[in-house]
This record gives structure tokens, sequence and C-alpha cells, in this order.
């Protein structure tokens, strides 16, 4: 079971992985995450056990958005950090700590979907945790990187990218 707007990421994902663009395939995540959170702030007012009737496209949501988090701190931003200013080179600091409060609060929000507890403060703070991050790097990261980095060396990261794309089974 997929959960957000599988078709639109699929065809964003495409085009950024045609165009050797590794920003624009972190932003296809990015806009697919966010159509996830429209998705389940209809259903947090739904039953329990509606909500845990999403739990295999939660579970592969989670799987996604560790592979997010590993492109962007194994190969990401090692690869642009000496393209950009001293403050992008401070988000990009920033985002390895933002990263660990995703892990934990989505934990703690799979963990009241599995138990069918109250959702409503674990979603909440899932979702700001992932929606802060996401807006950090849209605006303070990646315009700097899209100024600067060259295409060869775009190709090479979003090949290294893909490759760790490629291990996500999918859905």
């Amino acid at each position: 079971m997929t959960i957000g707007d599988w078709r639109a990421y699929e065809r964003e994902m495409n085009e950024a992985t045609a165009a050797d663009d590794p920003t624009a395939m972190l932003v296809a995540d990015h806009n697919w995450i966010r159509t996830i959170f429209h998705e389940l702030t209809r259903h947090m007012t739904a039953d329990p056990q509606e909500i845990r009737a999403l739990l295999p496209g939660l579970q592969h949501m989670e799987k996604l958005l560790d592979n997010h988090i590993r492109q962007e701190e194994d190969i990401y931003f090692p690869a642009v950090k000496p393209l950009v200013s001293g403050r992008a080179k401070t988000w990009i600091a920033a985002a390895f700590p933002e990263h660990e409060v995703i892990r934990m609060t989505e934990d703690d929000f799979l963990d009241a979907v599995e138990r069918r507890k109250d959702l409503d403060t674990d979603f909440r703070s899932f979702q700001s945790a992932l929606i802060q991050h996401l807006d950090n790097e849209e605006e303070f990261i990646f315009p700097e990187v899209t100024a600067n980095l060259d295409r060869e060396a775009a190709r090479g990261v979003a090949l290294q990218m893909q490759r760790l794309a490629a291990a996500v089974p999918e859905p």
C-alpha cells in the first residue's frame, strides 16, 4: 500500500533522475512527504483502526525517509558543502541533529499507530519536525547548491543517490 501522491512522486523523481539533478531528487521526496502529511491530516480524526490500516504505507514511508536521510548525510551534503556559503554550511550542520529528531518523532508516531493510542501529539511532533527541516533545506541550502553545482558533479551525486535508492524495495 502506498501513501501520499505516488504518481506525482514518480513523475517528479523520473524528471529529476533524467536531468541528473540531485537537488530535484530530494525536492521530489520533499513534495511527496508533504502529500503524505496532507493525507494523514485528513485521517487524524478517523477511527484508530482506519489509521492502523495505513500502517503498511507508513512503514514504506519510513524506509524511504531513512533512505532520503542517508542520501543527504552520506552523499549530498559532503559533495555540496565545499560549494556553499558559511550560512548554508551552518544549515547543513543543523540538518544532522534535525534528522535525529525526525527519526525519534517518526518512531513515536509509528508506535502510536501500532498501539492504537492517541495519535495527535505524536503526529504533530513528527509533522512539525519534518516540515521544518524540509523548509530549512529548501530555503537555506538548495538554492545555493543549484547555483553552484556544475553539471558533471551533479551527475555524479545523482548517480550515487540512485544507487542508494535502488536498495529500497518498492511497495
